[in-house]
């Protein structure tokens, strides 16, 4: 059974194509904050720890090199804004390559502030390749809270990325190509491990 813990209380599961098979995934947020994390499928647990699956989860989303590849990020910060790596769109020059697998949007609830009413919302982008059939996945939640004690709108986002050991060789040779300057991988500071009580351990080098 999920626990969510004390910095995350609620879900958003939806099922999408992975390997041949339908799998799920659940988005864990707070109502009442920008804390984000991931919950997969017991299958995807077992065929990681059987050598089948690669999966990272990335608590930082410049730690993902899919990201700082393929995808357009923002940070900016002002008197009302706090947003680090926000998702903008799939770079130009890889809309033939990179494709959307799912675009979603839960309102969370309507906050009122002393600049006025806004939505504090949770989107949920799935990409893949083009070429890569279901193999390949990135998932990139993105949490934009509004805190009102600050009458400030706060963006965070965690990545998780799923893929066969054949795709994961591919995608390397993909991201070599386009990024000649790539750094090689490397470990990273400590994934959302508390999320996953219970269950084998996910690797944290850096992909």
């Amino acid at each position: 059974m999920l626990t969510f813990g004390p910095k995350l209380n609620r879900s958003y599961t939806f099922y999408i194509p992975f390997m041949s098979m339908n799998i799920e995934i659940s988005v864990l947020f707070h109502k009442c904050n920008s804390c984000l994390g991931f919950n997969t499928d017991q299958r995807i647990f077992q065929m990681h720890r059987d050598g089948e699956v690669t999966s990272y989860i990335y608590k930082n989303l410049e730690e993902s090199v899919f990201a700082t590849t393929f995808l357009e990020l923002k940070s900016f910060t002002s008197k009302n804004l706090d947003i680090k790596y926000q998702f903008n769109d799939i770079l130009p020059q890889f809309k033939n390559e990179v494709i959307y697998k799912s675009n979603e949007t839960v309102k969370v609830s309507k906050v009122n502030t002393i600049n006025g009413d806004f939505e504090s919302n949770l989107y949920v982008y799935v990409f893949g390749f083009q070429s890569y059939g279901d193999d390949f996945l990135f998932f990139l939640a993105e949490r934009q809270h509004i805190d009102v004690s600050l009458s400030k709108k706060i963006s965070r986002g965690v990545g998780l990325m799923l893929s066969s050991k054949n795709r994961m060789d591919d995608f390397l040779q993909t991201v070599d190509y386009h990024n000649s300057s790539m750094i090689k991988p490397k470990s990273v500071d400590e994934s959302l491990q508390n999320i996953f009580s219970n269950k084998p351990n996910i690797s944290t080098r850096r992909i």
